[in-house]
């Protein structure tokens, strides 16, 4: 059975009613955290670290509690609809700033974070499952993946530009004010669309369960080498990658003097990142693609040297490393991801299991354990440094601190990454070997 227009648009919209607030999480929690909520740099960055640890390790934990869902709505509906109850709450809470004391303060901001993240797992889980339920088109669900990237990336980018305009304007003067109001709006127009999603699509095919528990993962990564090494060099990737943007609206802010360019500042690198994304097929097809994913990361460092030195006070310069970062981090992000089912490939080669659900909730830990290093970093570097929040102009120490957090810290780390991808053990060769003895072994069945 082939998916409605309907059943599209009302699925999409389910993706949707996250991705209006996911983007003010990731792009300015810590602005706010430090300079509306009024906690330090290190405790802010501690807390972001602690939550995203915490959420990387209960995604398997709720696609356990998913899989064993049995309600006459089906096993993932029912998350749909009231999932973001508690998620839409903890979310106004946590841009809520409360009249306590400082520890007060602090245990509110990590009671909110942290169920903002458990109520968010609970509602995305059972989102991206419910898609395996609604056909059985190969065709239909590779649109539908095409489709939901393209609205998540719309959402973040709107968003990411949009919010700070938005906070002035709903908060009449008050930052307090206006993210609070802020999320108010965009938790009700979310929640209309989580319905829609609900009453739009039916679980029309039962699935089995292919969630994997946490002694599944460790497992995995023990006996399956280029997994251990791919999701080790995803994980450090996503530190880099988030760092510009964990510390991006004080570096522009502060650095660059433009704080009426936070928006455009920001989304510069992930509206480039699809040019890489663009050129990735055709550049692994001459380069080889663990050779191009290599160059992209010495790319990225060499930019960050540059960038440091050229890009630390002009707008402009600082734009066009960015095109150019985001160029490079396009490259190894989309051939990455493809490397996931070779790993699977290797390990029923190898031992005769495969570990395809394993392996993919292996990349979501690294993805959020990445973003967990990285605002964390971003945060100490802020409280390291003596960042004063309010203040119009911060110390040197403050400023080179932060162009350090945001090209030399990710320089290194590319780096870094590019000598684990060197012991990726997977070439083209062996993968062709691969692929044709799998293919033999199945003909024998």
């Amino acid at each position: 059975m082939e998916l409605k227009l309907k059943n599209k648009i009302g699925y999409s919209l389910g993706t949707l009613a996250k991705d209006l607030i996911s983007p003010i999480w990731g792009s300015y929690l810590m602005f706010f955290y430090t300079d509306v909520f009024g906690i330090s740099g290190t405790a802010a960055g501690l807390l972001l670290f602690v939550a995203r640890i915490w959420d990387a390790i209960n995604d398997p934990m709720m696609g356990v509690i998913v899989d064993k869902t049995k309600t006459k709505w089906g096993r993932y509906r029912p998350y749909i609809l009231i999932a973001p109850i508690p998620l839409y709450i903890f979310a106004i809470l946590t841009f809520t700033v409360p009249n306590l004391a400082p520890m007060g303060k602090l245990i509110w901001a990590y009671v909110t974070y942290i169920g903002t993240g458990m109520a968010f797992t609970a509602y995305d889980v059972p989102m991206w499952g419910l898609l395996s339920t609604l056909t059985r088109s190969e065709n239909d669900r590779n649109q539908m993946i095409s489709l939901l990237r393209n609205v998540s990336t719309a959402g973040y980018l709107v968003m990411v530009y949009a919010t700070l305009p938005l906070v002035s304007i709903l908060g009449n003067g008050s930052q307090a004010a206006g993210f609070r109001n802020l999320m108010i709006v965009l938790c009700v127009i979310s929640y209309l669309f989580a319905l829609i999603c609900f009453f739009s699509t039916k679980e029309q095919y039962n699935t089995e369960s292919n969630a994997a528990s946490l002694k599944d993962m460790i497992k995995s990564l023990i006996i399956n080498r280029p997994l251990m090494v791919l999701i080790i060099c995803m994980a450090v990737m996503y530190i880099f990658m988030n760092m510009p943007s964990a510390v991006g609206t004080y570096f522009i802010m502060y650095n660059l003097g433009a704080p009426e360019l936070i928006g455009i500042g920001l989304m510069i690198p992930t509206l480039a990142s699809f040019i890489g994304i663009f050129m990735a097929p055709a550049v692994a097809k001459k380069l080889g693609g663990k050779k191009t994913i290599i160059v992209g990361f010495a790319a990225y460092f060499i930019l960050g040297v540059l960038g440091f030195f050229l890009a630390s006070s002009n707008f402009y310069a600082y734009a066009a490393v960015s095109v150019l970062q985001g160029i490079c981090c396009g490259l190894p992000n989309v051939l990455l991801s493809t490397y996931i089912v070779d790993c699977s490939d290797w390990a029923e080669w190898k031992y005769g299991v495969r570990c395809d659900g394993t392996a993919f909730s292996l990349q979501s830990f690294a993805i959020k354990a990445g973003q967990a290093l990285s605002g964390a970093i971003g945060g100490f570097v802020l409280g390291m440094t003596g960042y004063v929040a309010g203040e119009a102009v911060q110390s040197a120490a403050v400023i080179t601190g932060l162009s350090a957090a945001r090209y030399l810290a990710p320089a290194a780390l590319a780096v870094i990454t590019a000598g684990i991808m060197m012991l990726y053990p997977i070439t083209s060769e062996l993968k062709a070997q691969i692929t044709k003895e799998l293919e033999e072994r199945r003909a024998k069945e």
